[in-house]
């Protein structure tokens, strides 16, 4: 996130997003975004990725990340900046594949 590792912490229902600062120094995790309460069904996630690929459509400079339920059966795009589900989607598996 902004060029610096990133680490998610979500305990329920809720998320942390600290960042490492310094790379030299392991006390320097800065405490980035708090998210108070996640939507269903994303109350347990699974993973999250910071999907930013430059700035959001609207030119802010929104934090956006992609995350899993812990069913792996929704994804959905979350705007940290504004705290907003912006897109759910849900996997469905094929069942002619195996596994």
């Amino acid at each position: 996130m902004d060029g610096m590792v990133a680490v998610a912490a979500i305990l329920g229902g809720s998320m942390d997003v600290w960042v490492l600062q310094d790379y030299d120094d392991d006390e320097s995790w800065a405490h980035r975004h708090r998210v108070d309460c996640l939507p269903p069904p994303f109350l347990q996630t699974r993973w999250v990725i910071n999907a930013n690929a430059g700035r959001h459509k609207n030119n802010n400079n929104d934090v956006i990340i992609v995350l899993q339920d812990s069913s792996g059966s929704w994804v959905g795009l979350y705007d940290l900046s504004n705290k907003r589900l912006l897109k759910q989607i849900q996997v469905i598996s094929d069942p002619r594949e195996d596994g």
